[in-house]
């Protein structure tokens, strides 16, 4: 019998947070294993984000510096505050949407929660 390896609960917070600051990002699992120091697939990706493989304080530096975010983003009890990066296509969104009157913000927001539910 196969006995089941028990997943670390900090080991799974800190697989969640990679995987929450890469899409935040925008970013695949194969580009955030490419953009670091020492290139990982992203096979070795997924198994960071499922708490499979541990990762090291080394590469967790490195992949906080690929998601321009603080180490601590990734460590339990940390409150940390960062910067949110926009993709161009949500600044341009941003920015043409402060330009709007209020009146128009109000009305495109009902406009794209309608569209929301349709999905």
């Amino acid at each position: 019998m196969i006995e089941k390896k028990t997943i670390n609960p900090t080991n799974a917070y800190i697989g969640a947070r990679l995987r929450q600051a890469r899409l935040m990002r925008g970013m695949s699992q194969k580009d955030l294993g490419q953009g670091i120091k020492r290139p990982v697939t992203f096979q070795q990706v997924q198994k960071y984000k499922n708490a499979i493989n541990r990762i090291s304080v080394e590469l967790l530096e490195e992949f906080a510096a690929a998601l321009h975010l603080p180490i601590g983003f990734f460590l339990p009890g940390q409150d940390i505050e960062f910067e949110p990066v926009l993709t161009p296509s949500e600044a341009q969104l941003l920015e043409c949407f402060h330009a709007m009157s209020a009146k128009s913000q109000d009305a495109l927001i009902t406009l794209l929660k309608d569209v929301r539910r349709i999905r």
